[in-house]
Parts: C-alpha cells; sequence; structure tokens
C-alpha cells in the first residue's frame, strides 16, 4: 500500500494566495482557478459553520485575492470530495504529477492525504471584504483523504466520467467506503473540516516550506525516503552536490519528530507504506477523530 501527500488548492502559483482557516477555525480548500468556462464559479460554491453560518465562496475569493479574481471566475474542481454533485468522489492528474503517480504504481487501495496552503482570515467589515488575519502565516495543513477505489486512465479507453477535469487526465475515483482493514466506519473520501495542529505540516515558527513530522518519517538505513526526497545528507546552504539539486534536507531529532525542508516542485509525494507501517494508524487516527461528521 502506499501512501500520498498531495498538494493541492490555492498558493502562489495558482490563484495566487492561501486557502483560508475562518475565525471559528474552519477550513476550505479554495479550488485552482480554470483558464476556460465550466459550470463550477466560485460564487456557486459555499461553505457552512455552526458559528459563521453560509459563506460564498466567491465572496471569499474576490476579498483574498483583492479582486484580482472575481466570484464569477470558474473553478477546477478536482479534488472533488463532495458526494453532492452527481459523480463520485473523484480527482484527476494530468502532465508530470500524472507520470510521477504512474511511476509509484499508485492504484487501487491507496490513500491520497491532500494537503495545501493556509492562512487564517478575518471577516469582512465595513471597509474590506474577507482578508488575511495580519502576521499570520502561512502554512502547509492536511486538509481532506481519498482512498482509491478505482482509476480510469484515458491510454486505455473512453472515460465517460462527466465532471470538471480534462479529457487527457487520469481520474482516481473514491471508494464509497474506506477500508485499511481497520474496521474504522468512514467514508472513501472527505475533508478535515476544522483546523487542529495534528493536521499541521508546517513546524511552528517556520517558514511554510520546512515541517514537523512524526519521527518515523525520516528514512533510517535502507528505507525508501518520501518521493521526491531523497537526499538526507545535503547541507544547506553549501553547494550543491547532488546531481539533483532540489532534493531537500531531512532532519532526525532527539524529540518524537523528524524534520523536512519539502521541494517546493512536484505536487504529488509518495511513501511506501512496507517501508513505513507506522503511517497507517497515523492516517486512520486522522481520518476517525477530525473527520467531517
Amino acid at each position: 500500500m502506499k501512501l500520498i501527500l498531495s498538494r493541492k488548492g490555492f498558493d502562489s502559483a495558482n490563484g495566487g494566495c492561501p486557502s483560508p482557516i475562518f475565525p471559528d477555525g474552519t477550513m476550505f480548500s479554495l479550488p485552482i482557478p480554470l483558464k476556460h468556462e465550466d459550470k463550477f464559479a466560485y460564487e456557486k460554491l459555499s461553505h457552512t459553520s455552526d458559528a459563521l453560518g453560509k459563506i460564498n465562496i466567491g465572496e471569499v475569493v474576490e476579498g483574498l485575492t483583492n479582486e484580482r479574481i472575481g466570484a464569477n471566475h470558474h473553478a477546477h474542481m478536482s479534488p472533488d470530495l463532495n458526494p453532492l454533485q452527481g459523480w463520485p468522489r473523484l480527482f484527476d492528474q494530468a502532465g508530470a504529477a500524472k507520470g510521477h503517480l504512474k511511476n509509484q504504481g499508485v492504484g487501487e487501495g491507496d490513500l491520497f492525504l491532500f494537503f495545501g496552503l493556509f492562512r487564517e482570515v478575518n471577516e469582512p467589515s465595513n471597509e474590506r471584504g474577507w482578508h488575511f488575519k495580519p502576521n499570520a502565516p502561512q502554512q502547509h495543513v492536511l486538509w481532506g483523504w481519498l482512498q482509491v477505489g478505482g482509476k480510469h486512465d484515458p491510454e486505455k479507453g473512453k472515460d465517460t466520467l462527466q465532471c470538471s477535469c480534462g479529457n487527457a487526465n487520469t481520474r482516481y475515483v473514491a471508494r464509497k467506503q474506506l477500508d485499511m482493514g481497520d474496521g474504522i466506519n468512514a467514508p472513501g473520501a472527505g475533508v478535515f473540516p476544522q483546523y487542529d495542529e495534528r493536521l499541521l505540516l508546517t513546524a511552528p515558527g517556520e517558514s511554510v516550506s520546512h515541517w514537523k513530522l512524526p519521527r518515523w518519517f525520516y528514512p533510517n538505513g535502507d528505507k525508501k525516503p518520501l518521493t521526491r526526497h531523497r537526499n538526507r545528507s545535503r547541507v544547506p546552504k553549501l553547494p550543491h552536490i547532488s546531481p539533483d539539486p532540489w532534493e531537500p534536507l531531512w532532519k532526525p531529532n532527539n524529540d518524537d519528530y523528524a524534520y523536512l525542508e519539502s521541494v517546493g516542485l512536484g505536487q504529488e509525494f509518495v511513501l511506501d507504506c512496507d517501508h513505513y507501517p507506522e503511517s497507517i494508524p497515523w492516517a486512520l487516527a486522522l481520518i476517525r477523530d477530525l473527520r467531517a461528521r
């Protein structure tokens, strides 16, 4: 089995800003903008919480981007973890990220944990709309999951799924129910609606790409590390000696954590659970304790 940390949602390159952590602690991963029209404009999306009621996502996007992206702009609904749109919960992948998943043999039964760039926001006031909380840090946060129930590869035949996806994209469809041999009663895909420290990847007080992970993530001995993070010995700020100069640094610690300078390149980071058996109970605990009810 494989665990995939998958970067999705607004960031500096797609959308130009983080997704919001609302004042009540609930989160919403903003889907990246589409360059063409589709059935889902941001103004058709909403976020609801007990404390804040129903929030129009179009208004959130306009406020956080200073109207650079309008409420009527169209969104790429991938991953789509909402079961109410008329098709299975799924996400699609193309280009180099699609090839990386294929090369790693990702398929049925494997588990995606989606993460993205988030920042706390303030409610609209008389002077301005939704806006980022001053001095609040940008952070990488886990926000959802999907266990693969099926894969639709356009190279192997026509894909009949009707969704906000490109025709050449590989589509990963969620299982209806999570099935990892643990007895947890949970859907095969869903979101973590509320911010929690257990979902935080970024080390507190550090820049967004410096992660604090459970210690078992550290690739001791002959373990295959998280893909795209192979170099365990490079010293920061020294000339690159690796043939792949973007490879980051792992640091074990004497506490219960490992520290990682995560890469800016790539969307999908794959972990082989055979080498890291602790990864399965770790992911299951997050889903069990923090999923939407």
